[in-house]
């Protein structure tokens, strides 16, 4: 539940804010954002925001099965890697397995984002296409230790699209591992070039 709604600038612009105050913010796919102390919390620009009217608070965002990369500010149809990458680093913090969403049916951009293993990367019927005349992969760097389900990265439902001329090193290695059952968990996943 929430106390309160409106927009993110609206928000951080707010001096009456108090710790422990919940609110919705209606251009971040309606996600619940807690006032938190600043000084308890790394600040981030996407899920954690320092507040400018009252600056010894923040606001961060809330995490639950439906938390999507929109809550943390993706809009689509630009580059959003350190989106991407805030939303991969929380999930690296996390124990056992953690799911990243993509908002349902969008086109995203990203290049050179860092998923670490125990991730499921659900693209909810989305497209995350590499950034134009990248030259590294969409996602890259996964450790290829196979012993537990928590070693796996799982990407479903949508398109990853780039160039796979321009992935070359650790982003070829990337695309070989995917696509190889014995290294990683892929359904539903479409490749273009």
């Amino acid at each position: 539940s929430y106390d309160k709604f409106g927009t993110l600038a609206e928000i951080v612009a707010d001096a009456a804010l108090t710790v422990g105050q919940a609110w919705r913010i209606t251009d971040r796919a309606d996600g619940i954002f807690d006032v938190v102390l600043a000084a308890s919390v790394t600040i981030n620009t996407t899920s954690i925001v320092q507040c400018v009217g009252a600056p010894t608070l923040a606001v961060s965002l809330r995490h639950d099965e439906s938390t999507t990369i929109d809550q943390y500010g993706a809009v689509g149809s630009v580059d959003e890697s350190s989106i991407f990458q805030d939303y991969a680093d929380w999930a690296t913090l996390q124990t056992g397995i953690t799911k990243m969403r993509c908002g349902f049916n969008k086109q995203y951009m990203a290049t050179d984002v860092t998923i670490t293993t125990g991730t499921h990367l659900d693209l909810n019927g989305s497209t995350v296409k590499q950034v134009p005349d990248a030259v590294e992969a969409i996602f890259h760097n996964i450790s290829t230790t196979d012993t537990h389900t928590e070693d796996h990265i799982y990407i479903s439902n949508g398109i990853l699209d780039g160039n796979s001329s321009s992935w070359a090193g650790d982003a070829q290695a990337f695309l070989v591992k995917l696509i190889s059952v014995h290294q990683f968990s892929v359904i539903d996943v479409i490749f273009t070039s």
